[in-house]
């Protein structure tokens, strides 16, 4: 499997060894929101759902253990009953 290239192809080895990483930085997404801010609109997205089921996704959220979620869509977005379809066009812009 794979290809194989001989030690001695110098060729291949300096080729190799150029590839350089330049830098490196953090780049946070738009939106960020407490996850005791989240909360509410898990009621307005699960509205209508088993009581049981609402209860422990809550309970996940909750004990997840994060403190603070980052986005590239609002709430209003993340939460909504959108479609595939446009969740889709969402992440591709």
């Amino acid at each position: 499997m794979g290809i194989s290239l001989p030690m001695d192809n110098t060729d291949y080895m300096n080729h190799a060894s150029a590839v350089r990483i330049k830098t490196v930085a953090k780049v946070l997404p738009e939106y960020s929101r407490n996850t005791e801010d989240i909360l509410p609109f898990l009621d307005i997205w699960l509205a209508g759902q088993d009581e049981r089921f609402v209860r422990k996704v809550k309970k996940i959220f909750e004990n997840a253990g994060v403190s603070k979620r980052y986005s590239i869509m609002s709430p209003e977005e993340v939460f909504s009953k959108s479609s595939f379809e446009e969740r889709n066009d969402i992440y591709i812009r």
